[in-house]
């Protein structure tokens, strides 16, 4: 795991600054520095850490000891606010919860336009309709892929995923 920084000192870190780090949320790399602004603003003494991107190209980004629930309110409606910026909404930047059974993670991430899709897990869009979310879907997908097309801000996408044994027998995202 790599530093990413601190708001405060090491120590300044609050009550359980010795128990591991636990995982805040995953983040899309152009969003990692206003995840950060927003952590520190709502907990000031946060010690801040991340990890390697995923396999969708997402931060995974941890905190050392527990936020207050004063903290972590603070974080989630500036995460609120973030999402309702114009700049955020045009380009349509999400924060979901994905389960499955590797678990449970948050992530705020930025949708992949249908040209860019890599062969990655991502959110795909947007498209112009349903119809054409579905029609991206089974032109584009190959074999061992699945795709949900869904509605986010009013604007149809297609949210990518691997169809591996695990997340087929979870039944959930």
């Amino acid at each position: 795991m790599n530093g990413a920084g601190a708001g405060g000192s090491a120590g300044a870190a609050g009550a359980g600054a010795d128990a591991p780090p636990s995982e805040l949320l995953r983040v899309h790399p152009a969003l990692l520095e206003v995840t950060a602004q927003l952590l520190w603003a709502a907990a000031p003494r946060a010690e801040l850490l991340h990890d390697e991107p995923d396999a969708g190209g997402l931060v995974p980004l941890f905190v050392r000891g527990q936020l207050t629930p004063d903290e972590a309110a603070a974080f989630e409606r500036g995460l609120d606010a973030l999402l309702r910026e114009p700049g955020e909404i045009a380009r349509g930047t999400y924060l979901r919860e994905v389960r499955d059974l590797r678990g449970r993670r948050r992530e705020l991430g930025v949708p992949l336009e249908p040209q860019a899709w890599d062969e990655r897990p991502a959110l795909v869009g947007p498209f112009d309709d349903e119809s054409a979310a579905r029609a991206w879907h089974e032109r584009r997908l190959p074999p061992g892929w699945l795709g949900d097309p869904l509605v986010h801000g009013g604007r149809w996408f297609v949210d990518v995923f691997a169809g591996d044994d695990e997340t087929l027998r979870s039944g959930t995202r």
